[in-house]
């Protein structure tokens, strides 16, 4: 691959006209018996490698508690001193760090805690959990599973009834069997709403009505980049 050059972040603010707000610390130089001014480091988040049908990529994820901490700095003295300068710092910044990644063909994402719905966040943990899970159902009993779950999107049969008649009937451990149904669903084996419904297995499972790549793919997807 051709990869695009990362000029680097004073490069960045000087092009910006802000490099007298990025971050600097104080360093000691003993020889020269003065104070010498060095550019603070600067740390994303998360990045995000991935690939698609062109290839790999990368996607920069930036993530506060709230939309309104990107105006805030995460020095909290400097917010009581002078609340406008911490706030252009804070954009300042935050556009050095996303013109950053930009030179390089990788565009930043904005997460924030309302990102993610709260019934999915909560799904979306609880799957996580048995994802990885060992398999300890063989191929026959685990089509069962999945033909007798996927019925009860059209039943409205509980999960944990399934679960247990699956155990009994085959001689399995209940927690096989139990980690084996969230892993169905975590695969998308099972199409299941997880964005407005709350998963239970004592509770109907209800028909996936929003698909969860589909509706959330802004924070995955490639852009078109052209340097």
């Amino acid at each position: 691959m051709d990869l695009p050059d990362m000029p680097g972040t004073i490069a960045i603010a000087d092009r910006l006209d802000v490099l007298k707000l990025h971050g600097w610390i104080r360093r000691k130089d003993e020889k020269a018996r003065q104070d010498l001014l060095v550019p603070l480091p600067y740390f994303g988040d998360l990045l995000l490698f991935l690939t698609d049908d062109r290839g790999p990529y990368c996607i920069n994820w930036t993530i506060k508690q709230d939309e309104k901490d990107f105006q805030r700095s995460v020095n909290l003295r400097s917010r009581v001193r002078n609340q406008q300068k911490d706030t252009r710092a804070a954009q300042a910044r935050h556009a050095i760090e996303e013109q950053l990644y930009w030179d390089a063909g990788i565009r930043t994402v904005r997460f924030v805690a309302v990102t993610v719905p709260e019934k999915l966040d909560h799904n979306l943990r609880n799957l996580y959990l048995h994802h990885r899970s060992s398999n300890a159902l063989d191929e026959a009993v685990e089509r069962e599973l999945a033909d007798r779950l996927r019925a009860s999107l059209t039943t409205g049969e509980p999960p944990q009834s399934i679960l247990l008649a699956v155990t009994h009937r085959h001689g399995h451990d209940y927690q096989d069997v139990r980690q084996a149904f969230f892993r169905l669903l975590w695969e998308r084996r099972i199409r299941v709403e997880l964005i407005d419904e709350v998963v239970l297995v004592d509770r109907p499972l209800k028909p996936e009505r929003n698909d969860v790549l589909q509706r959330f793919t802004h924070l995955f997807g490639r852009e078109v980049y052209e340097k």
